[in-house]
């Protein structure tokens, strides 16, 4: 057998060097976020497809890259733009947290979080088995008006059946009583932090509805997706409204995320207990 010329040999090392430092190049796009390793692609598709086959509002469908930079920890942003000029466009959000659903479902619905910087106050005025109605004032930079409204909370109790337990939705639309019944709620005291005067100064939004919807995966993670339909009227421009939720979307995503990492802590003793969108109290932590 001939001895391989110099430049066989040379050929071959270098093959084999690329093959080992390939081997040693680590994975970018399989690698999860820290605390989210134990997913898959597939638990988000099933999670997604679960909730679009037992809801009557169905999410929009996230291919294979936005899948991927949510196992990556990114927040995903989405715009939908309805059939029709006229019709207001929803904005949607979703985010993977290394947390159990409940604290999720906590740090979401939790109407003292202020995520809006102070800027929202949310009060609320009728608390009932199926969720109940709050006032929501929106303060806005002089010389634009002021915005408010009365919201009907609704917590999916059905959807919940449907999901096996899998899925809670808190979700929301403008109550029926309308704007007259704000200044009623005012002069008997229920709203406090807005007096008569500012709210008959401020627009009554003509839309507004939306959802938090917290969704159990395995190992205690939980897919969070938000999403709203708003038109805020006046001279504001509907554009500009979207765009405004595009732009504070991901920070208002990623603080949930960090406040119901501190629910274990927070949610405890003789804290107020919440409902899961199931009505069963959501268990109280224990204090360490």
């Amino acid at each position: 057998m001939s001895n391989p010329s110099p430049r066989s040999r040379a050929v071959r090392v270098r093959a084999g060097l690329l093959f080992f430092a390939a081997l040693c190049v680590p994975s970018t796009v399989l690698a999860n976020a820290p605390g989210l390793e134990s997913l898959e692609a597939r638990d988000l598709r099933e999670a997604l497809t679960l909730y679009n086959r037992s809801s009557t509002d169905p999410l929009p469908l996230l291919d294979e890259d936005r899948i991927q930079r949510l196992l990556d920890g990114e927040v995903v942003k989405l715009r939908e733009t309805p059939n029709g000029s006229e019709a207001p466009q929803r904005v949607v959000g979703f985010f993977l947290l290394d947390a159990p659903r409940s604290d999720v479902w906590i740090a979401a619905t939790d109407p003292h979080a202020a995520y809006s910087g102070g800027l929202l106050k949310e009060t609320r005025l009728v608390e009932d088995a199926s969720g109940g109605v709050w006032y929501q004032h929106l303060k806005l930079p002089w010389p634009v008006q002021d915005r408010h409204w009365l919201i009907r909370i609704r917590r999916n109790a059905d959807l919940a059946a449907k999901s096996e337990g899998l899925i809670w939705e808190h979700a929301w639309s403008l109550d029926e009583k309308g704007e007259p019944f704000v200044a009623e709620f005012i002069k008997s005291g229920h709203i406090a932090d807005v007096s008569l005067e500012v709210a008959q100064k401020s627009i009554y939004t003509p839309v507004n509805h939306g959802a938090w919807i917290t969704i159990a995966l395995p190992e205690d993670r939980t897919l969070l997706v938000y999403h709203v339909t708003s038109v805020v009227g006046g001279s504001i421009p509907d554009s500009f409204v979207v765009e405004w939720s595009m732009l504070t979307l991901e920070k208002l995503l990623r603080e949930v995320g960090d406040y119901a990492r501190g629910i274990p802590a927070h949610y405890v003793g003789d804290h107020p207990i919440f409902l899961g969108a199931d009505g069963t109290p959501v268990p109280l932590h224990t204090a360490n």
